[in-house]
């Protein structure tokens, strides 16, 4: 029985669940080393702290690699994780016998620099990993095998097969045990999908670049298909929530129709999910309200119209945002905003307006996103022809050096003061609206930079004890519980959202 170790860190892997699922169909035995990520995330960052969290659970890595004696060893990190995946790479290599896997979206970005800058890592997945993991546990040749870059003789050599998985035709269910079972707290919530891939090519995101490669077209499932697996995930794994993290959660009208209608009927349970606004009307709001969500993540990224279309690739109108908004409201949907600050062609002055606008549409949360360059995409390869970034700078960026875009990102040193304080006000806009209006417009926000470091701990009390549909903030808090304070303490806490929830 081939033996398959993935290593990933902090949150909830989907796509390691549906590997996991698909290799354990096959008799592959397959474990999971979480890393917490305590004090290196969107909730506190404490670098101190982090890294002795770190240290610790290197250890017990170093353990389960002596007990388990993997045959692969698998990553797959985004490009903000990569340097940090890549070091911890080569430094267990020499613990285990196994071959070093990168899969993921920089994988998928930039296969040929891993491979020629990383002698550790052995090969490297472009795309999607269920076929390639599989072959590589039967021992297929390499080149038969899909999306697989490997080397030979010192030369990278791509894939000669590459493809998307049939997941709509598979039938596979995510394997939930591999985080559940040791993790508990993600159970409060279940991730799902029910897409691959992207109807749309915004310039800030990858899929401006995957887009472009062979077999990555827009798949997804049907509307029976995923009622058929939401109802047997909540049945085995006794999810009582759901989130929704496809890249578009209504994609086409009579797709999402068909879906909520029996979604509603069938299923009905408490869900989140992130949208376009221009998918946003009264008909797909009503169903929305009357299918138990909780929740919408609506990406709205700029108000100004110039900026968003000439540099973000989004070409809807501020009419179509503002229209989104409404319907929500109206609806008494709650929502969260999430909006790029310092955005190529905008100006700080126009975020701040932006702020102003916000404020009366009374959002859940603002995510104040500071402008960050990813490998690969559109908008990093303009910015590199207009010199807004140096040769150097984009390569660092290739090799996963990127900005934080929670705590630094790429904002002009001689801006991110500002870009701090907006960021601080963007979080308490939805607690003080009026008050927020008033920094806002007289330019006496900056003070609040002093509370950058700290930002997310305002959204606390409102996380745990009135806000129903922040199931990824909630299990954050969990993650906090369960890893400082010992299950019991989390179970409690648990226990608070559930009550809440009803």
């Amino acid at each position: 029985m081939k033996k398959v170790l993935l290593i990933y860190g902090g949150c909830e892997s989907y796509g390691l669940e549906l590997i996991s699922a698909c290799l354990k169909q096959h008799g592959v035995k397959v474990e999971l080393f979480l890393f917490s990520r305590l004090f290196n995330d969107s909730l506190l960052h404490l670098p101190l702290a982090a890294a002795l969290f770190e240290q610790r659970e290197k250890k017990r890595l170093r353990l389960l690699l002596q007990e388990f004696q993997p045959d692969i060893v698998g990553f797959s990190p985004v490009s903000l994780d990569f340097p940090w995946a890549a070091a911890l790479a080569s430094e267990i290599k020499p613990l285990h016998r196994g071959i070093t896997i990168f899969g993921g979206i920089h994988a998928s970005l930039v296969p040929e620099r891993i491979l020629r800058e990383h002698p550790s890592i052995d090969l490297v997945c472009e795309g999607d990993g269920e076929e390639a993991m599989l072959g590589l546990c039967r021992g297929d040749n390499l080149p038969a095998i899909p999306n697989i870059w490997h080397r030979r003789n010192s030369l990278v050599i791509p894939p000669e097969i590459r493809r998307r998985f049939d997941f709509a035709g598979s039938a596979l269910l995510p394997d939930k045990s591999l985080f559940f079972k040791r993790h508990p707290y993600f159970s409060h919530a279940g991730v799902y999908f029910f897409t691959r891939g992207c109807r749309f090519a915004c310039s800030y995101c990858c899929h401006s670049y995957l887009k472009q490669l062979p077999g990555s077209n827009f798949a997804h499932l049907t509307p029976e298909q995923a009622i058929t697996h939401l109802r047997q995930l909540a049945a085995n794994h006794s999810i009582k929530r759901f989130i929704f993290n496809d890249d578009l959660f209504v994609f086409d009208f009579d797709w999402s129709r068909n879906f909520l209608k029996l979604y509603s009927g069938q299923i009905n349970l408490p869900y989140s999910a992130v949208m376009h606004p221009c998918f946003v009307n009264r008909e797909i709001a009503t169903l929305l309200k009357q299918s138990n969500c909780r929740k919408i993540e609506l990406g709205i990224e700029s108000l100004d119209e110039k900026c968003r279309k000439e540099w973000l690739g989004r070409h809807e109108p501020n009419s179509v945002l503002i229209s989104a908004m409404q319907e929500l409201r109206r609806s008494k949907i709650p929502f969260n905003i999430q909006h790029i600050l310092g955005a190529p062609g905008t100006s700080l002055k126009k975020d701040l307006q932006a702020g102003i606008t916000y404020s009366f549409f009374h959002p859940g949360r603002i995510f104040g996103f500071f402008l960050t360059y990813f490998p690969c995409t559109a908008l990093t390869e303009k910015a590199l022809k207009h010199n807004l970034i140096t040769r150097e700078q984009h390569e660092r960026i290739e090799k996963g050096f990127v900005g934080n875009f929670e705590h630094h990102g790429d904002i002009p040193q001689d801006m991110i003061q500002d870009y701090l304080a907006l960021r601080e006000a963007f979080t308490l806009i939805p607690r003080f609206p009026a008050l927020c209006r008033i920094l806002l417009r007289s330019g006496n926000f900056r003070f609040l930079r002093f509370l950058s470091l700290f930002f997310r701990i305002f959204d606390l009390p409102e996380i745990i004890f009135t806000d129903r549909g922040e199931y990824s903030g909630q299990i954050d808090i969990l993650r906090y519980c369960h890893r400082l304070l010992g299950a019991r303490a989390a179970r409690f806490v648990r226990g608070i959202f559930d009550r809440m929830e009803h």
